[in-house]
């Protein structure tokens, strides 16, 4: 019986901690690895308006415009060039102040960051392989959510564009 009453409130110690940090870090209704073709969708579904549709070999990327947290801005996608996954959104927002309230509601529901600059203030929050990256000045904020893995992708698919364009060039 003994061990039981160890081992119970030991469990709940252990466990606590991971379930406050399970919480993955991702743009509202837009999963990590989604297409294009997805991302358009359920855009459209909102009524967000298109701005920029960029499908290059080296760069795919739709731009939005849209009200994001009550305050009208610009959403990003990106996606992987040779894939297509959703791997980053990058929301900006122009007008003063937005930042630190931005701030003060990340750290509320993420904690710390995992890194900050404060003098660029630029501030970086980390959960499983995905992260959220603050930067404020004095008239934009700029909201960066990324899924680490498929960045590392995005990274090595631009690397062997490269190595093949660099071939290329030299025949």
């Amino acid at each position: 019986m003994k061990r039981a009453r160890i081992f119970i409130p030991g469990l709940i110690f252990f466990l606590l901690p991971t379930t406050a940090r399970a919480k993955l870090i991702a743009f509202p209704d837009f999963p990590w690895g989604s297409f294009s073709a997805d991302v358009e969708t359920a855009a459209g579904r909102m009524g967000w308006k298109l701005q920029d549709k960029t499908f290059d070999t080296d760069r795919r990327e739709l731009a939005y415009r849209t009200v994001l947290r009550e305050k009208e801005c610009r959403v990003t996608f990106r996606f992987t060039p040779t894939s297509g996954q959703l791997f980053s959104v990058r929301a900006e927002w122009e007008g003063i102040g937005f930042g630190c309230l931005l701030r003060e509601q990340f750290q509320k529901d993420y904690g710390t960051p995992r890194e900050e600059m404060p003098r660029l203030k630029i501030y970086i929050w980390s959960r499983q392989n995905t992260e959220v990256e603050l930067r404020h000045g004095d008239e934009t904020t700029i909201l960066i959510y990324s899924d680490l893995n498929l960045w590392s992708e995005y990274t090595e698919e631009m690397k062997r564009l490269r190595e093949m364009k660099r071939a290329q060039d030299q025949e």
